[in-house]
């Protein structure tokens, strides 16, 4: 079971800010572009969705609920209440809270947002220092693949839709680097399968038609300008 706030008994500008309630998602570009990197570099390509999302984030507000057990205050008999610490669902500004929990997550972890679209991230760094970043349990599997070119620079895209993230990498070692420090974050990823909507990107990879669609799309969002660099 999990606790929602009543979110409908909010008032606005004293438990929430009205312009400050959504979440910011990435574009469509985006993403098409995402898969056309997959494709076209031969690189991984994974779905993640994050568990108990709306409860990562920090309150903004001064705001009280009903004793969720329904204690009653033994003196006056009177039901007792309690403050929020941390966001919940049913929260109105939750998905901005959240938005902001993420973010401040992936800069700790070294991940840059783009120009065009801060919903969209990339990190570059060594097969050297990826490793070094590592847990020591996940350490064994990529051993052997950083001593054969340790200085040798691996790639990461993510891009965020709430709380799915889409990520692309040129290995499994720099994808491994990005999950390593998740447990300091309070809600777990649950990593999916690759899902129905990356078959257009393997197929064209399989068929070897993705360089002709990357070469029309690859790094322009819908104003011409360049996306990634």
């Amino acid at each position: 079971a999990r606790l929602c706030m009543l979110g409908n008994l909010q008032k606005e500008h004293v438990h929430y800010d009205p312009e400050n309630v959504y979440s910011p998602v990435m574009s469509y570009d985006s993403f098409r572009t995402l898969l056309a990197i997959g494709a076209a570099a031969d690189y991984e390509l994974r779905s993640a969705d994050i568990s108990g999302a709306f409860l990562q984030g920090e309150i903004d507000k001064d705001i009280y609920i009903k004793h969720p057990g329904g204690k009653l205050d033994p003196t006056t008999g009177k039901p007792m209440t309690c403050k929020l610490v941390a966001s919940a669902y049913g929260l109105k500004q939750s998905p901005k809270l959240f938005a902001k929990a993420l973010q401040a997550e992936f800069k700790s972890g070294g991940l840059t947002s783009m120009i065009y679209d801060p919903c969209l991230y990339s990190a570059t760094h060594t097969r050297q220092y990826l490793f070094d970043q590592l847990e020591d349990s996940m350490k064994e599997k990529h051993q052997q693949f950083v001593m054969d070119e340790p200085d040798k620079q691996e790639k990461l895209y993510v891009g965020v839709w709430v709380d799915d993230l889409s990520l692309c990498h040129s290995s499994s070692l720099i994808g491994d680097w990005f999950i390593s420090p998740i447990p300091s974050f309070q809600g777990p990823f649950i990593w999916l399968s690759f899902p129905s909507w990356y078959l257009l990107a393997y197929t064209a990879r399989f068929l070897s038609i993705a360089s002709s669609f990357v070469s029309a799309v690859l790094g322009y969002n819908n104003t011409g300008r360049i996306l990634l660099y």
